[in-house]
C-alpha cells in the first residue's frame, strides 16, 4: 500500500478478476498508504489488515510473547486499523518458534492475546496458522484451532502443497492437499462460527512434483476449496506477483456456484475413513 505505482493497478486487477478482498500489511499508515486505502474502498474491495503479532516470527520467545509493550502496540494497531475503516484484521506470526519444545503454556499465551484482541475491536478477527495445524494442534508453536476458535471469525491455514516437505503425495497433488486440509480445518471449527478460508499457493515452488504449470496448480487448489466448501480462499505470493493467479481466477468462471462435495464423497476420494479426519 506504500507504493502507488504498483498498488493501484494491482487493486484494479484484483477487482477485474472477480475477487473481492485484499489483505494489506499494516503497521501504521502514512499519507501514501491512506490514499491507496481510500482507492481500495472506492473500488468496493473488502479490506483486511494483516498485523504481525510476534515481531521475531519464527524466533518468538516467551519474553517477546509476554512483553506488555508488544501486546499494547499490537492492540493499538488493531484499534487504528478499525478506525481507518478496515473491514477485518488478520493476525499473522501469532505463534512461537517451530524449533522450540512442546509446552501447553504457549497455547495459553496465544489464547490470552486473542481474548484481549476480541475485547479491543468490534470488526472480525482472523488468524493465519501453519497448514499442519488444520490436521492437528502444533504444540511447539502453540497453535490450536479449537483453542483459538472462540475468539476469531476466520481461520486461514497456509496449505501450500510445496511446503509439505518430504511428502511427495501432498506436494504432487495440489487438489488433494487442499481438499484434505480444508476438510480437516472445517472439522476443527465444527460448532463454532469461525469461517475456514485457507491460503493457497500462488508461487512456483516444487511444481515438478505435480508436473503441471503454475496456472493449473492454482486452478486445482481453487477447485479443491470449492469442493471442500470453504468460505473462500486467499492467494499468496511473497513477491506480490499475482498476474498468473489473477488470470486463472478471471478465466475460472463463477466461483462457489456449484455445491460442495459431501463428506462421504470426500472420504471416498481421499481413501480414508471419517474417523481419520476427526482427530
Amino acid at each position: 500500500m506504500n507504493y502507488p505505482e504498483r498498488c493501484r493497478p494491482l487493486l484494479k486487477n484484483v477487482l477485474d478478476s472477480g475477487l473481492n478482498a485484499v489483505v494489506c500489511d499494516f503497521n501504521g499508515a502514512n499519507p501514501t498508504y491512506l490514499k491507496n486505502l481510500d482507492y481500495a474502498k472506492e473500488l468496493g474491495l473488502y479490506l483486511i489488515a494483516r498485523i504481525v503479532v510476534f515481531e521475531e516470527g519464527l524466533g518468538a520467545t516467551y519474553q517477546t510473547a509476554e512483553d506488555p509493550q508488544n501486546w499494547q502496540k499490537k492492540l493499538a494497531l488493531s484499534r487504528e486499523a478499525e478506525t481507518l475503516g478496515f473491514d477485518e484484521i488478520q493476525y499473522d506470526y501469532i505463534r512461537f518458534s517451530d524449533r522450540g519444545s512442546s509446552d501447553p503454556r504457549k497455547k495459553d499465551i496465544i489464547e490470552k492475546f486473542l481474548q484481549d484482541a476480541r475485547a479491543t475491536v468490534n470488526i472480525p478477527l482472523g488468524v493465519d496458522v501453519f497448514g499442519s495445524v488444520a490436521y492437528q494442534p502444533h504444540h511447539i508453536i502453540g497453535q490450536d484451532l479449537r483453542r483459538m476458535s472462540p475468539y476469531i471469525d476466520a481461520a486461514s491455514p497456509m496449505l501450500y502443497p510445496s511446503h509439505f516437505y518430504g511428502d511427495r503425495l501432498r506436494m504432487g497433488n495440489p487438489y488433494r492437499t487442499l481438499l484434505e486440509g480444508s476438510t480437516l480445518g472445517k472439522n476443527k471449527l465444527k460448532g463454532r462460527t469461525a469461517r475456514l478460508i485457507p491460503y493457497i499457493q500462488g508461487f512456483a515452488m516444487n511444481l515438478g512434483y505435480a508436473n503441471m504449470t503454475l496456472s493449473a496448480y492454482i486452478r486445482e487448489q481453487i477447485r479443491a476449496c470449492e469442493d471442500a466448501g470453504t468460505d473462500g480462499f486467499f492467494i499468496w505470493h511473497a513477491g506480490n506477483e499475482y498476474a498468473t493467479a489473477l488470470n486463472v481466477v478471471k478465466n475460472y468462471g463463477a466461483l462457489y456456484q456449484r455445491p460442495a462435495k459431501s463428506q462421504t464423497e470426500i472420504y471416498q476420494y481421499l481413501g480414508i475413513s471419517p474417523n481419520m479426519l476427526l482427530y
